[in-house]
């Protein structure tokens, strides 16, 4: 084929003409529909329909649909314009009319709806409300009747005779109720019936002179009322203090059990005495006693005498004591005996005086006294002790600043040690604080600590509590130094290095 040719007329012909190489054209004319909309001012036109049908309602030719359609709509036939068009529920012909509650649903569009009461939904604004129970029993109808008392019931009969004391319920067959009656018992002897209301009234019970927290006891014929007895005597040997007020003691027989108890379960205390003073005569430096005094002194010096003379005392209870059981002991060793319990200030014999200078110690001498008695109130003999009255002897330290720098001979320090010094006390050989004096500061001074060799050498010195100053002082000397008792002793004599070393104040806590 070399030619194709296709025509459209104005009559909406197609015109198609073929003319193939060897053959002759053939003309011919088929109808279409053609597929060409032309939309003017939102309608349709030029809309032509050929022999292929309507494909859309509105191509109809009794339809007049327009363009546009909504949701709902529908076809109704216009006479007028002798065609079906769209519309609404409105332009149905003949429909009925319709309350306006068919259309808008609310309640307010309703009409002849009962008056509104005006109820507020709370029960007590009802109206003949019906009266409800109100918990309380007696508000109750029908109720069971409750019995109150024992007369109240049915089976009991308390009205025709009043119940007496002591009585009991007793079922009476004839009236077939309980009525108050006697109690009736049989006899405890094996005799006839009775009434018992007190233990008395048993036939082989008696009481006679009953008084408070008697025993019921069996006296192989009778019960009578008594405190339980031994029926044999009873020594007690056993010395154990559990026994109480009992050792020692020898019950006979038809002694009552309450009063052995009662020795059993009283402890027996022994009774106290007290060492109150010491009666002393001390000696001078002048080697005389002075008058007797009771204050005695926290040391002596090792030489020094002290002469015990007698002594005070106090019992708290001296009738527990034996009269003459006191005894005065020193270290535990008795120096006067069997003086008086009611004489609390004896003087000791002569012979018996006490001399205490004791000479050679390392650091202290002790010795002690006390005073005792025999308590002989508990059935038995018990001494008791006093606590102690001691008498300390210790040597004496000290601390110097002097302008001597050395001391090579005994004499030498003896006159060092007699001087003034700043510090000079009794003691033991325990931790000691030195407070340096206005002569420990002077330019031309040394500081001199001087103390007995027994205590040892000393490890450690420090100034102020914190500063170590051992070395600020030189090895120590070893010289024999008589004190004022006239007891000589080996003494240590430290030497600070440099004089003036020491401010007045300063301390020296010295460690031995």
């Amino acid at each position: 084929m070399s030619d194709i040719q296709i025509t459209i007329s104005e009559q909406e012909n197609i015109s198609l003409a073929i003319a193939p190489a060897n053959d002759s054209v053939t003309a011919f004319q088929v109808p279409v529909v053609p597929e060409i909309d032309v939309v003017t001012g939102g309608s349709v036109t030029n809309v032509f329909q050929g022999g292929g049908g309507a494909q859309v309602l509105n191509d109809l030719t009794d339809v007049n649909a327009g363009s546009g359609a909504s949701q709902g709509q529908i076809l109704f036939y216009d006479v007028n314009a002798g065609e079906w068009q769209k519309g609404g529920y409105s332009d149905i012909a003949g429909i009925p009319s319709l309350a306006a509650i068919a259309t808008s649903g609310s309640y307010n569009d309703l009409t002849d709806v009962p008056a509104s009461s005006g109820f507020s939904g709370n029960y007590n604004d009802l109206s003949n409300q019906p009266a409800l129970f109100d918990g309380n029993y007696s508000s109750l109808t029908n109720t069971p009747q409750i019995p109150s008392e024992l007369n109240d019931l049915s089976d009991v009969d308390l009205s025709t005779a009043a119940a007496g004391h002591g009585q009991v319920l007793k079922f009476d067959s004839a009236s077939g109720t309980f009525k108050p009656a006697d109690d009736e018992s049989e006899s405890v002897s094996g005799g006839g019936g009775g009434t018992i209301d007190a233990l008395g009234d048993i036939a082989n019970v008696s009481v006679a002179g009953k008084s408070q927290y008697d025993f019921l006891m069996y006296n192989g014929l009778n019960w009578i009322n008594a405190n339980p007895k031994i029926d044999a005597s009873i020594a007690v040997t056993n010395t154990d203090s559990a026994l109480g007020g009992a050792v020692g003691q020898t019950y006979a027989a038809g002694t009552d059990i309450i009063t052995i108890l009662t020795d059993i379960l009283t402890d027996y205390y022994p009774t106290t005495i007290t060492l109150s003073s010491l009666k002393l005569q001390v000696e001078t430096t002048g080697g005389s006693y002075g008058a007797t005094t009771t204050s005695l002194a926290s040391a002596y010096e090792a030489g020094q005498g002290v002469k015990v003379v007698g002594f005070n005392f106090s019992i708290a209870d001296n009738t527990q004591t034996a009269d003459t059981s006191v005894v005065f002991k020193s270290g535990g060793t008795a120096v006067e005996s069997s003086l008086s319990d009611s004489a609390f200030s004896p003087n000791l014999q002569v012979g018996n005086v006490q001399t205490v200078e004791p000479t050679s110690f390392s650091f202290q001498s002790t010795t002690s006294f006390t005073a005792a008695a025999t308590d002989n109130g508990g059935g038995s003999d018990v001494t008791i002790t006093s606590g102690s009255k001691t008498i300390r002897h210790q040597w004496r330290y000290k601390l110097f600043g002097s302008s001597t720098s050395s001391v090579s001979t005994n004499n030498e320090a003896q006159t060092l040690y007699d001087s003034s010094s700043v510090q000079d006390a009794l003691g033991t050989n325990s931790q000691k604080t030195l407070t340096c004096g206005a002569d420990n500061n002077v330019e031309a001074n040394y500081t001199w600590i001087v103390y007995p060799t027994s205590w040892t050498l000393i490890t450690d010195i420090k100034q102020n509590g914190s500063i170590p100053v051992l070395s600020a002082f030189q090895s120590p000397v070893i010289k024999t130094i008589t004190n004022q008792y006239g007891v000589s002793n080996p003494y240590y004599f430290y030497r600070s290095n440099d004089p003036g070393a020491f401010a007045s104040g300063a301390t020296l806590e010295v460690t031995f």
